[in-house]
């Protein structure tokens, strides 16, 4: 009787730190995102946001991969890193700021997409978000999701010097019809480093997609996200065009599906 009694306490105080949400959500939607797993791969500027976004909304496991360390430009552009932590791994760092939230489980990988260490993350996982910083992260992540039939969110953003703004691409099992990140891609194309990014267009494109991954996870005012998979935001203009692309004929990445 008595851990009968525990349990509806811990239950009763998950559902009090979202009571906000509850109006919107519902009980029984926010139980879906407490029993969530989400698999985030890469904890940069955006792939961290999301992370701590995520569990803002009460999803109650996450796991996160990167292979690498934190350096000074990740301390002016992230939430959860502090100068003691440079040099350490990204994914331990963020496992440290977490430490200690009730009911969430969190599980950082030290790898890269390609690895197969993440492969058993991504498949236990209800949806996977693509925040790699190399385009073979965010093509591994493409295939792995659609190997395992998972749900795929690739956010990114555009070299602010050229546009202020940037991308959120959706892909859904379901929809056959649906281009993925790789059919947007033209194999020749070399996407060099060292581009301009703000920390408040990387954090607010984060905050997009932790919230169609809340919308997709509940289920909740989702049925936009089922008909488009392709969001431009232009954080100039402020306007957000949805597109529906259709997959691309020959993409070696989806065409053997």
């Amino acid at each position: 009787m008595m851990s009968t009694v525990t349990e509806s306490r811990h239950a009763d105080s998950y559902f009090g730190r979202y009571a906000a949400q509850l109006p919107v959500l519902g009980r029984e939607s926010q139980a879906r995102l407490r029993q969530a797993h989400v698999h985030v791969s890469g904890t940069g500027r955006i792939g961290g946001s999301v992370t701590i976004h995520l569990a803002s909304a009460g999803v109650g496991h996450l796991s996160a991969n990167d292979p690498q360390n934190v350096e000074p430009e990740n301390l002016g552009a992230s939430a959860f890193a502090r100068p003691s932590d440079l040099g350490q791994e990204k994914v331990y760092v963020l496992a440290k700021f977490f430490d200690g939230r009730p009911q969430f489980v969190f599980d950082p990988l030290v790898a890269p997409t390609e690895s197969q260490k993440v492969d058993p993350s991504i498949q236990r996982a209800r949806l996977m978000i693509s925040c790699a910083n190399t385009v073979e992260g965010r093509l591994a992540a493409e295939r792995k999701a659609i190997r395992y039939g998972k749900p795929v969110i690739q956010v990114a953003a555009f070299d602010g010097r050229e546009r202020l703004g940037g991308l959120v691409a959706l892909r859904l099992p379901e929809n056959r019809w649906s281009a993925c990140f790789g059919c947007y891609l033209n194999d020749k194309r070399k996407f060099p480093r060292g581009e301009g990014l703000l920390a408040t267009i990387t954090s607010t494109l984060a905050a997009m997609a932790a919230n169609m991954a809340v919308q997709l996870l509940t289920g909740v005012q989702a049925e936009f996200l089922r008909e488009n998979n392709l969001f431009l935001i232009d954080l100039h203009t402020y306007a957000i065009e949805a597109l529906a692309v259709n997959r691309r004929d020959g993409c070696s990445v989806c065409g053997s599906d």
